[in-house]
Parts: structure tokens; sequence; C-alpha cells
């Protein structure tokens, strides 16, 4: 935008990307108590965070999660958040089969979600762009679920594609295919080295976009600015 419509001069423009608090999301032991108080028993977690709107795709998630749990009976899907798509996804839910097996928390606390992060077996947010072009501005949860050293699943669209580095920090997915999106959560609880690798990346590119890095790159623009 400031180089096509603004007529900035390339060279003149400095991108800095959201960093992530590495010091706050970190990773750490499965939470009883967070399980306790959604009833989520010994199940391996799929957990999504987000405002419930419909360009975070839940409601993509929901209708693939038949088949997930099919191939996976041990493994429950955790929506984290509220929004004004909460009763629909509710009955999305409800209509499913596997009802038992999907929770929608709605809101939680910081404590809450941290322990929601370290808890599950993967995150997923398969956003996508919608028809009047809402869409996922940069994804600040994948990197906060990568920093408690979980691999992700994405949606090609928006700037997911710069938060999640597809094959390293988790998989990118079409956010409007229900089987994209059923079929790279059912690698993840498949292929435990797949996921160990992604876990592993996912870890290290956290904690290299935390935001003492960024502060150290703002300051450094802002002295390269000051010199120049």
């Amino acid at each position: 935008a400031l180089v096509e419509q603004m007529g900035v001069r390339p060279e003149r423009v400095c991108l800095i990307e959201n960093g992530v608090d590495t010091r706050r999301f970190s990773p750490g032991p499965d939470d009883t108590a967070f399980r306790a108080k959604f009833g989520l028993g010994q199940q391996r977690l799929v957990v999504a965070v987000g405002r419930l709107v419909p360009r975070k795709g839940f409601d993509k998630t929901i209708a693939a999660w038949p088949a997930i749990h099919a191939a996976h009976p041990d493994a429950q899907l955790v929506i984290v958040g509220d929004g004004p798509q909460r009763a629909e996804l509710q009955a999305l839910a409800d209509a499913s089969g596997v009802a038992d097996s999907i929770t929608l928390t709605g809101s939680v606390s910081d404590a809450e979600l941290l322990a929601a992060y370290r808890s599950a077996s993967l995150f997923v947010m398969p956003n996508r762009t919608m028809p009047d072009g809402d869409t996922e501005g940069f994804g600040l949860v994948f990197q906060e679920a990568n920093a408690c050293g979980r691999a992700v699943v994405g949606g090609r669209a928006g700037g997911a594609v710069e938060a999640v580095r597809d094959g390293e920090t988790g998989l990118l997915v079409d956010g409007t295919s229900v089987e994209e999106i059923s079929g790279a959560i059912d690698r993840l609880l498949t292929d435990d080295a797949l996921r160990r690798r992604l876990e592993s990346g996912a870890l290290a590119h956290a904690q290299a976009n935390s935001w003492i890095r960024r502060a150290a790159e703002f300051q450094a623009l802002c002295q390269r600015l000051v010199a120049g």
C-alpha cells in the first residue's frame, strides 16, 4: 500500500512484523485444572483460539471434526473464545454427531489461555478470506501457540501466510476446504515425528521473533534514521 498507493520508494520502507511475548507464552506442563474446569479428561486436545467470527474458520473445523474423531476417538476439539458466531458454532457442534468431543469454552482468563496452549497436542485456526474481503491481519495466536512449543494449522490467506512457516512451524491449508483441514489435523495427530519436528521449528521461530528481538530491530531502525 505504501509503495503502490502512496508512491513511497521501496528502499524507504522497513517492515517490522508482530512479535510474541515469550516471557508470557512458553512451554509448560499440561494443565490439569484447565482440563477439569472444562471436563476434558485425558483426551488429546486440538485447540483453537480466537474471536468467534467466520474468517477464523472454526465452522469448517467443526465440519471436519467427525472424520478426525472417527480416526482419533481420543481427540477433543476445544474452541477458546467468544464472539457473534458462538450460537451458530454451538449449533454446528450439536448437529455434528460428535458433540461430546467438541467444547466451546467461551471467554477465558489470561492464565487459562496459556493453559489451553500448553495442554494442546496441536493448534488450529484455518482462517480464510471472506467474500467482502475480511481476512486475518497477521494471526498472533499462531506465534503464541508456537512459543508454547505447539505446531499449528493455519489458513493460506491474509497474514497467516507470514505468521506460519508451512512445513517448518505448522501446516497451511485452504481454509475453505473441509478435506484439507481434516487432512492436516489428521497428519499431525498420526505422525508423531512430523509433529515433533514442527514443534521444534515452532519454538525456535517464536523465540527468534520475540518482542525483545522486535524492540531491538526498532531501535536499530531509529539509529539508522538519526545517523542518515
